[in-house]
């Protein structure tokens, strides 16, 4: 099911696990759905055949077509109780009633599942996630998908080496356009202080700056959803070299790819951020991400970039380049501009994986590329470890 979904993302229609339904005439197929944020009902149960293994003549229209229900129901057995996260066997009214006591909740764990439901905008199944997932030990139980495996220590590198991000910020999780996550967004990028961060699908930049603790700075003119910010205790903006251009877009939204110069230890270097399209609309070729790396080292040329240090982060959506002569986005970095990948968004810790990358030209040394968890975004913020000459 998790693959069905994400083919369906890739192609711009996005269904949440609470709203996949999966209708079945054998027991053991619906079962197999327990605890895992969707729903399952095995029908056809007036009917069966196979000593009672299997249905007979098939599913009635109430059994099927009487409304949305939650959780797992096999025949014979009352379907769960309508508590919170009553799909997760191991969510039971003890789990929902333990305080769920942080920087963010003094409620408990049913009480901050609902908090999440009415102020953030989220499903049933995903408010259950996140709070398992804020307070593991407590309300992990609710969690229809588990905990992911604790992060690793940041990984250290030689001394004056900064880290660099890549951060999808889902655009439904601004106030124009959803819900509020952009807290959980800051939050993420100032716990794990990033000198740089290239933004993709970004509704509201300054807000977003405001909930790192007023510590990152908006990148000015970089807009279009992929804006840079940047920590001025670490990195220096150089004023002026900030800019915007626009490439082929989607159905979905303009797309751009944005751009910096920055310094550090004596040392210059620059930064560009972009989205790269699906293949829908203008953009429906599959030569069109080839074309918009080769528009990115023609920019490089115009502000003199090239045999400077480089960094280019996105999310990439490669897939849209699939069987294209002329090769990807990615190919064409490494190819014609001498490019590294540093690191690939693996999903590891949440979010999709293979969409976000990171690449560093060779006149610098990218390294310790790694996830870092969604901050509650559908993707994975990345980030990777830069050394300049």
């Amino acid at each position: 099911v998790p693959g069905m979904l994400g083919w369906y993302l890739a192609r711009g229609v996005a269904i949440a696990d609470a709203e996949v339904y999966f209708f079945d005439d054998k027991e053991e197929n619906v079962r197999g759905f327990a605890g895992t944020g969707y729903n399952a009902r095995e029908i056809s149960c007036a009917s069966r055949d196979g000593g009672g293994s299997r249905g007979g003549c098939g599913a009635t229209t109430d059994e099927v077509g009487a409304g949305p229900f939650s959780g797992m129901e096999v025949c014979g057995e009352a379907p769960p109780p309508g508590g919170l996260c009553s799909f997760v066997g191991s969510c039971t009214e003890a789990v929902l009633a333990t305080p769920a006591v942080g920087p963010d909740s003094s409620a408990s764990c049913g009480g901050r599942i609902q908090w999440v439901m009415d102020n953030m905008g989220k499903s049933e199944a995903d408010a259950c996630q996140q709070v398992g997932e804020e307070f593991p030990p407590l309300c992990g139980p609710c969690a229809p998908e588990g905990i992911p495996p604790s992060l690793p220590p940041s990984p250290s590198g030689p001394a004056g080496a900064l880290s660099i991000m890549s951060y999808n910020t889902k655009y439904d999780g601004y106030p124009c356009c959803g819900s509020d996550l952009v807290p959980s967004y800051g939050a993420h990028i100032r716990d794990l202080g990033p000198a740089i961060v290239g933004l993709q699908e970004c509704q509201d930049a300054n807000y977003l700056a405001g909930q790192t603790g007023g510590r990152y700075q908006v990148v000015p003119d970089t807009g279009g959803g992929n804006n840079i910010l940047y920590d001025p205790s670490q990195v220096a903006f150089v004023a002026g070299s900030s800019g915007r251009m626009d490439i082929t877009s989607d159905t979905y939204a303009q797309r751009t790819i944005s751009w910096a110069k920055f310094s550090s230890g004596g040392s210059e270097f620059w930064f560009m951020n972009t989205h790269l399209p699906h293949n829908l609309g203008a953009a429906a070729s599959t030569a069109t991400h080839s074309q918009i790396a080769r528009a990115l080292l023609g920019k490089m040329d115009e502000l003199g970039a090239r045999g400077s240090p480089t960094v280019v982060t996105c999310d990439c959506n490669p897939f849209a380049s699939n069987g294209s002569p002329e090769g990807s986005f990615q190919s064409n970095l490494e190819s014609r501009g001498g490019f590294t990948t540093v690191h690939v968004g693996t999903g590891q810790f949440g979010g999709f994986g293979g969409l976000d990358k990171i690449y560093v030209s060779e006149e610098a040394t990218g390294f310790n590329g790694r996830d870092t968890g969604t901050g509650s975004s559908d993707h994975p913020a990345i980030t990777a470890q830069l050394a300049l000459p």
